[in-house]
Order: C-alpha cells, then sequence, then structure tokens
C-alpha cells in the first residue's frame, strides 16, 4: 500500500512524528508502518500517566468510538503534543460513519485547538 497525498512530503513529517517522542498508537491497519519512507525510532508505549504523551495516532471507524477513545487518549497528550485521528475515506469499501466534518467538529469541541484534515493512504 501506498501513501496517498499530493504534496509528496514523507508521512512522517506530515504527521510530526519525530525520533525520540513517545508516542501511542491505537487500532493501527496491518499495513500502517509499510506507509513511511523512514520511520522515525520512537519510545512506543500502550499506557502512560496523564500528559506525557508526545504523539497519539487514533483509527476509528464509528462516532462512538472516536468519543470513547478521545477522552481517554486527550488526557495522556502532552500540552504540546499531537493527537492524530484516521477513519476510511468515504470511497472505502471499510464500514465507516466518520468523515472529516464530524472528527473536526469533536476535536475542537472537546478542547483542541488545531485540527488538520488529509490523505494517510487510499483507504
Amino acid at each position: 500500500m501506498t501513501p496517498s497525498g499530493y504534496s509528496g512530503t514523507p508521512l512522517e513529517r506530515k504527521l510530526g512524528i519525530k525520533a525520540g517522542h513517545k508516542a501511542l498508537f491505537v487500532n493501527l491497519p496491518d499495513h500502517y508502518f509499510e506507509l513511511f519512507e523512514d520511520f522515525p525510532e520512537l519510545h512506543i508505549v500502550e499506557s502512560s500517566q496523564p500528559h506525557s504523551i508526545d504523539f497519539i495516532h487514533l483509527f476509528c471507524t464509528h462516532m462512538e468510538e472516536l468519543e470513547l477513545q478521545f477522552n481517554r487518549l486527550k488526557k495522556l497528550m502532552k500540552k504540546d503534543g499531537i493527537f492524530r485521528v484516521c477513519w476510511p475515506r468515504g470511497s472505502s469499501k471499510i464500514e465507516n460513519e466518520l468523515d472529516g466534518n464530524a472528527v473536526r467538529r469533536h476535536g475542537l469541541t472537546n478542547g483542541l485547538v488545531h485540527v488538520k484534515v488529509w490523505a494517510v493512504d487510499t483507504d
């Protein structure tokens, strides 16, 4: 699977992942690490203390899942941390009820100050 997008910018740079980050990944697709040209060396954790994670990447397909995970994960993120949410595109064959507007609205309503939408891959 190849990354999707128009800029040619490596995905690790688009996402803001940097070497040394403490990172938490939730519901990763099997091909996730294949999407990167040069995945940086991270400290990957499965759980953590509040306000200690530099980079969180959540994959979900339903609003209920987004709401449950978002509130739990946001508490773990550092004040200057990065929280990325991915969902399947509308044209994907993966069952999905989310879209960019719903995710953006949820993030802004729940305290995130900057929400950006772009493609990670063809799904």
